[in-house]
């Protein structure tokens, strides 16, 4: 009964001595993701995936740490795998932060392809959110989401709901697509910014770039309060 209290003890002190790197991969692809996720578990880090919005003062390859690390060797241990996978991060994008998220033995790490522009919303995630008809006879949402898929959502008998594919062909051209049934059109992404009496809110419209068969020929908006 000692030798397995003993044993819990032990692996209970290595779980808790695990450095975690929160990887941010919003600007990833799934390739690019892995190929990092795979070479950081290999070093012996447990790594957790998310796609959150980067913070205003990110703009580039960044590691963000808690003043109360207490693995400071690990921060050394991720720059070699970094290189190793040809992940650059530059001397001053280590960020010392007191943050909830990474106290202890966390760190967030940042990667942005080199053809991405952070905070431009440029990007095919910077799209992806849930969109509203307007103007339209009747009401109609637009699903967007990161890894490609679409929601057509509708109570309209002329235009079913319906799921499919889209991608960005190049900014600000987006593209719903599908083999079967047939699909194959355009939106042009229109970033704006209005006032009403409660304050500034950032719009995404979607113009329709011609007459759809599926879909109605409908203006879409997502808002966000700024």
């Amino acid at each position: 009964m000692k030798l397995v209290s003993v044993f819990l003890l032990c692996c209970l002190l290595a779980a808790c001595a695990q450095t975690t790197v929160h990887l941010n991969h919003r600007y990833l692809d799934e390739q690019q993701t892995e190929a990092v996720k795979t070479s950081l578990q290999a070093q012996g880090f447990r790594v957790e995936l998310n796609q959150h919005p980067f913070p205003a003062r990110v703009t580039d390859n960044t590691l963000i740490y808690s003043p109360m690390m207490r693995d400071p060797a690990a921060i050394e241990r991720l720059q070699d795998v970094l290189q190793a996978t040809d992940w650059r991060l530059p001397d001053n994008r280590l960020l010392v932060e007191s943050n909830q998220w990474f106290t202890g033995n966390n760190l967030g790490l940042f990667l942005v392809p080199p053809d991405v522009q952070v905070h431009a919303g440029r990007a095919a995630v910077d799209l992806a959110h849930h969109y509203q008809s307007e103007d339209c006879a009747a009401s109609y949402q637009l699903r967007l989401m990161p890894d490609g898929r679409f929601d057509f959502i509708s109570e309209d008998p002329a235009y079913p709901s319906f799921s499919a594919r889209w991608r960005l062909t190049g900014y600000p051209y987006l593209q719903l697509y599908q083999d079967e049934p047939y699909l194959n059109f355009y939106y042009r992404a229109e970033r704006s910014e209005s006032r009403d009496a409660v304050g500034a809110v950032a719009m995404i419209r979607l113009e329709p770039l011609s007459t759809p068969l599926r879909l109605p020929n409908c203006t879409l908006s997502y808002g966000v309060r700024l």
